[in-house]
């Protein structure tokens, strides 16, 4: 049994990752059974695990790769779309009402994206990827679409149906569409495109590759970053305050990256992407907002939360 999908006024397909742009209406339908009833499951990998492939880099052996982490999944009823067989998840009357369960948790990430400060969760209800499943049962005959069940050591299998929005067509919005996908250590090209885990660098450049309608198709680590997009600028970051005079609009913008080598360490160890001067006084200062990844899923953080203190460089994709 199959998920079928339309975006917009598109055609109705049968393929299992569904891309659209923040706004886009997005249906899924699966074809009426006589005497069937229909339900509706999300697939929701666990986001507060941090899952590592290689060892992780203060531990002896760093780098060294130990095998595919198991990834930890769990299967959620969408009782409220019961006995349909066409949905549209993120139809705007949904906040209408008063949600519960999972929507609670989601919608209250929501109402906090106004606030001055990043959101506290990995998870999002807007942006990013989701994943589904419909069960329909008729007498005795079960059918289901690709679920849990249809898991690889390298985590949830491509055939399990995933809609992934983005904020925009630019990089930072491709960038977008890998919230709520967990955070690996040592991802995979193979686990990155599909969007079953990612680290700080294979994220940007998969974003980079959807953004530039390629593929990605090998690892890429911090330091080989620096070696192939341009500089900006070089600063110290203590505090998450720049030593440096940095300018939103004149000397940066959103979507450049920031890499870091930290005090004492020899080689650039993590990047993201600057996302919004969040205080709109313009300076890149400690609270403006960082896109990154690792060893947590893609998220937003404030420079203040330290996590980009040491040297930095600015680089400017293209």
């Amino acid at each position: 049994m199959a998920i079928e999908s339309q975006v917009g006024a598109g055609a109705w397909s049968q393929t299992t990752a569904v891309l659209a742009r923040q706004g886009q209406r997005v249906a899924l339908r699966v074809a009426p059974i006589p005497k069937g009833s229909i339900r509706w499951y999300r697939i929701r990998p666990r986001l507060d695990v941090r899952y590592n492939n290689a060892v992780w880099p203060w531990l002896p052996g760093a780098y060294r790769w130990k095998g595919y982490d198991t990834i930890h999944y769990q299967r959620e009823p969408l009782p409220e779309y019961n006995g349909q067989w066409t949905i549209e998840p993120w139809r705007p009357q949904r906040a209408e009402v008063a949600p519960s369960g999972v929507w609670a948790r989601l919608w209250a990430w929501v109402r906090q994206w106004g606030a001055s400060d990043p959101p506290a969760s990995f998870e999002r209800s807007d942006l990013g990827s989701f994943w589904f499943q419909a069960e329909v049962r008729a007498g005795e005959t079960l059918w289901r679409s690709p679920g849990l069940e249809a898991r690889t050591a390298k985590g949830l299998s491509p055939e399990v149906l995933r809609v992934s929005i983005r904020q925009s067509d630019d990089l930072l919005g491709h960038l977008t569409a890998y919230f709520n996908v967990p955070g690996i250590f040592g991802s995979t090209p193979y686990q990155v495109r599909h969007h079953i885990g990612v680290d700080c660098a294979d994220v940007l450049m998969a974003a980079h590759a959807n953004w530039q309608g390629t593929t990605l198709t090998r690892d890429y680590n911090v330091a080989m970053l620096t070696e192939q997009f341009p500089v900006l600028l070089q600063t110290t970051v203590t505090a998450g305050e720049p030593a440096a005079d940095i300018r939103w609009g004149r000397t940066v913008r959103a979507g450049d990256w920031l890499a870091v080598k930290y005090p004492g360490g020899t080689q650039y160890q993590h990047i993201g992407a600057l996302y919004k001067d969040a205080n709109g006084n313009g300076r890149l200062d400690a609270a403006d907002w960082v896109l990154h990844a690792g060893p947590d899923p893609l998220q937003i953080s404030a420079l203040a939360a330290g996590g980009f203190d040491g040297t930095v460089l600015v680089l400017r994709p293209r």
